[in-house]
């Protein structure tokens, strides 16, 4: 294989600046089927177009893209020999035609990818693995050249957003230097979103803020400390924060990722404090029935009391009266004790608490009439209830987070 002549035709082809005759001449000369993606896995250009009886190939020539069951496969690692970085040869088994693959990077950044179906006969698998290196030096130029960085991940963005989330305001210049960058001006409303850097591949993050930026195109995004955030801004109806939200969610459930989302938001200035109420509902644990889309307004509660718990040992929270009760049910076989956190936890609705378990309304009257006379209490005293409240839902979050109540009573006290 003569690299000097893969070069020199193909950067004849660079200088016409058109990418399908860039893979068009590359594919010819090499005898083999070539397929250039954007981050998003979205087929930019690819020779010949026809089908060859590939899954991956025949889908991207019907759809024009990568279908994303497959693509989530590669990210779980189910294909062995499947690589982000530098170049692979890979034949996957369940494929007709194994291929070399490469991410095109440009300063740590994805801007594509290439794909060299090795179709002809004529190339050995280090003929291909060198086919590919040339080829891939080749559109790194171009997409360098024509700006093909994706949106979310483009150089000069990357850098006023990173300074941003690190803290640092914006000036007059740098927001005009995102407008002119963007094509939008940086403004809100404002959300933010955080995973955990830990829970995914690099490639995965990419594919994700590029795909959203296809549905609600005002993001940005970038890795601070070991968290991934995106950024949503110009969110200026309900409409378009619960649409861009919606396909967080199908995107967080398809690869079985976590996600914190702050509160809304619009000075920008403000930006840390969202930052923290996305980390913090990313690490909040919760009953997962709104799913991987950990909201901070729906879990505030939880995480403060995840803060006082962290600090001061459950014990000091329970109230005399519940210590009182789970020892006389202990002995007795009653049922006061978790008949007073229903009849809490049901805001003193005694309909709802008598159905939450399961006994008639007269029932759980004549519990809570027998716990008010039997230990000297009125319920009607708002400063009692007050405490019997924060008492009651401090021990039901230590339940959540994998306590109980003989666990609670045996910790040390914190001071």
């Amino acid at each position: 294989m003569d690299r000097a002549k893969i070069y020199d035709v193909l950067l004849d082809k660079l200088f016409a600046n058109s990418l399908e005759e860039i893979v068009a001449a590359a594919a010819e000369l090499l005898n083999q089927h070539i397929v250039v993606l954007d981050t998003s896995y979205k087929v930019l250009a690819s020779w010949p177009h026809e089908l060859i009886g590939d899954l991956y190939w025949d889908a991207q020539q019907k759809f024009g893209y990568v279908p994303e069951e497959n693509i989530r496969m590669i990210f779980e690692n189910k294909y062995p020999n499947a690589t982000f970085e530098g170049i692979s040869y890979v034949d996957w088994g369940n494929v007709n035609v194994p291929r070399c693959v490469a991410t095109l990077q440009y300063r740590g950044k994805a801007m594509g990818h290439v794909s060299i179906y090795h179709t002809g006969q004529n190339l050995s698998v280090e003929e291909v693995r060198e086919a590919c290196s040339c080829v891939e030096q080749v559109l790194k130029v171009f997409f360098i050249n024509n700006n093909r960085i994706a949106t979310s991940n483009n150089t000069v963005m990357s850098a006023i957003i990173s300074r941003l989330f690190l803290g640092q305001s914006l000036s007059a210049n740098l927001t005009e230097e995102w407008a002119r960058a963007s094509g939008s001006e940086l403004r809100g409303k404002f959300l933010i979103a955080a995973i955990s850097a830990q829970s995914m591949h690099k490639s995965i993050f990419e594919f994700l803020t590029s795909r959203l930026s296809s549905v609600h195109k005002y993001t940005a995004s970038a890795e601070i400390d070991n968290y991934c955030y995106i950024l949503f801004y110009n969110m200026q109806t309900e409409a378009a924060t619960s649409c861009a939200l919606s396909r967080l969610k199908d995107y967080l459930v398809f690869y079985n990722i976590r996600c914190g989302v702050s509160e809304l938001f619009e000075d920008l200035d403000a930006v840390q404090y969202y930052m923290f109420q996305a980390r913090r509902a990313h690490k909040c644990q919760s009953d997962d029935k709104h799913g991987p889309l950990s909201l901070y307004r729906r879990l505030r509660t939880d995480i403060m009391l995840d803060y006082i718990l962290a600090n001061v040992a459950p014990v000091n929270f329970m109230h005399d009266l519940f210590l009182k009760l789970i020892a006389n049910d202990k002995q007795n076989g009653t049922q006061y004790y978790v008949t007073l956190l229903a009849y809490l936890d049901c805001m003193f609705d005694s309909a709802e608490a008598a159905a939450k378990l399961n006994v008639h309304r007269n029932t759980l009257l004549y519990r809570i009439n027998h716990i008010q006379e039997q230990y000297d209490c009125s319920f009607s005293n708002p400063a009692f209830m007050r405490d019997l409240l924060l008492s009651s839902w401090v021990f039901r979050r230590f339940e959540a987070v994998g306590g109980d109540c003989e666990t609670a009573q045996k910790l040390e006290p914190k001071f």
